[in-house]
């Protein structure tokens, strides 16, 4: 169940999250500002129609992570799961990503929330995938670790998208092109990744080499919530993080373009900080080694969060690019520590789950991070937005002069105290290696208890 995996069939596994990963990345920073910049949406129709898609995926993300622990198929359980979003993300993306001028808030909402709904059928089931693959602390690491730095190539790719384009476009902001561009992307790696993925990773994982315990039902993942306690933690973790990153997502393409007046830059703040978190996440896996994964974790929010402060003192002008774009990519490094151990930590998580519970709970656990991560990076955007609005910042790009400090306050001093007050909370997490190896000990003793007695 600790094999380790070929780099091959590692790679196949993860590339899908490179088209998912795309998928989302313009939803929260860019499209708001795109769709109020050129259909009729306003961005209080877009606030709405965030927060009632939000109600509406508390059903559906934990109805899919149900349903994925519960397939039998010649795919594995989570592979069909995949498939089905991939078809879905295609239309979406079209619509979503190229909307007519005249598009009004239903078209917004409706095309958002086909979209967000495509990502969680390829997202739920690929990090239970991943759970499913090993039960070993630190592979399961590496697995997440690369699974989440093809992501990451996703993200910075969409922010290569503009630079490409400029030999047409004469522009490095994001425009429609970037968008036509986004989509003819999706439409190539999306069933490629997939593809793969399912020919050359292994479809059955440490899960499917035991006599398996039986799925879980979301009634009662539920209710054992209250008594799992690194579960709580853990949740407690993922909001004050998540609304932390919401907040700042969702005011740094307006900070950028429009206080600094560095849009045409804007780009190069998405690449290099990604490229920069690419490469430190090997170390952030050698650190997870030396100290755990909980305390690694830690360390990476509470320096990310101390990296932004400078950001106080900029000034409009180009003068500010330089200082912008180290303070960024220093802030990717310690972000990067995101890109594995909160995933590795949760299918540790898992495993206290079936070890209390004897349920198999991988895909529910998964299906919630996803709807925190949504729900949490949404109401941090719209929050953010909210109360620089409620402080006085007018855009100057609609002839406002609104004092900076409005801006500044979501966009740094709260996601600092945010992510200080996350990082104490993961400093104490109760699931550790030693005990984590405890639990995997008792859990091989009651498989090969259920085998004998089958």
């Amino acid at each position: 169940m600790s094999k380790r995996l070929s780099v091959w069939s590692l790679l196949a596994f993860s590339s899908p999250a490179i088209p998912a990963t795309l998928l989302i990345a313009p939803v929260f920073g860019i499209l708001p500002s795109y769709y109020a910049l050129h259909t009729k949406v306003t961005l209080a129709e877009v606030g709405a129609a965030f927060l009632i898609a939000r109600i509406v995926d508390a059903l559906i993300d934990p109805l899919v992570g149900v349903l994925s622990d519960r397939t039998r198929s010649r795919w594995g359980a989570r592979i069909p799961w995949m498939a089905g979003g991939a078809v879905l993300a295609l239309p979406s993306a079209y619509f979503f990503f190229l909307p007519p001028a005249d598009a009004g808030g239903t078209y917004f909402f409706v095309w958002s929330f086909l979209t967000m709904a495509a990502w969680t059928l390829l997202t739920i089931p690929h990090g239970a995938w991943a759970a499913e693959m090993t039960d070993d602390y630190d592979e399961r690491s590496r697995i997440f670790g690369v699974r989440n730095v093809l992501a990451s190539v996703g993200a910075f790719g969409f922010f290569l998208l503009p630079p490409l384009l400029e030999p047409v476009t004469h522009t490095t902001e994001i425009n429609g092109a970037t968008m036509q561009a986004l989509v003819v992307a999706l439409f190539i790696l999306t069933p490629v990744t997939l593809i793969w993925a399912a020919l050359r990773a292994p479809v059955h994982g440490a899960a499917a080499e035991q006599v398996a315990a039986p799925p879980a039902s979301l009634m009662s993942v539920l209710r054992s919530v209250g008594a799992n306690r690194p579960f709580v933690c853990y949740v407690g973790i993922t909001v004050l993080a998540g609304v932390a990153a919401g907040m700042t997502t969702g005011l740094s393409f307006l900070y950028t373009q429009d206080y600094l007046g560095l849009g045409a830059f804007f780009f190069l703040l998405g690449i290099i900080p990604s490229v920069a978190g690419i490469a430190a996440t090997p170390v952030w896996l050698w650190a997870a080694r030396r100290v755990d994964k909980h305390r690694a974790w830690a360390i990476g929010l509470w320096l990310g969060g101390l990296v932004g402060l400078p950001i106080l003192f900029l000034t409009p002008g180009a003068q500010s690019f330089i200082p912008l774009l180290v303070i960024s990519t220093i802030g990717g490094i310690m972000q990067s520590v995101g890109m594995a151990l909160p995933s590795s930590i949760l299918a540790d998580v898992a495993d206290y789950e079936a070890w209390k519970q004897n349920t198999k709970a991988v895909g529910n656990y998964f299906a919630l991070l996803t709807l925190l991560s949504k729900i949490t990076t949404a109401l941090g955007s719209s929050l953010a937005l909210l109360l620089s609005g409620v402080l006085g910042y007018v855009p100057r790009a609609q002839g406002g002069t609104g004092h900076v400090a409005a801006l500044v306050i979501p966009f740094v001093i709260l996601p600092v105290a945010l992510n200080a007050l996350a990082g104490f909370m993961v400093w104490f997490f109760p699931l550790n290696r030693r005990r984590h190896a405890v639990i995997m000990s008792r859990l091989a003793k009651r498989e090969e208890r259920r085998a004998r007695a089958a």
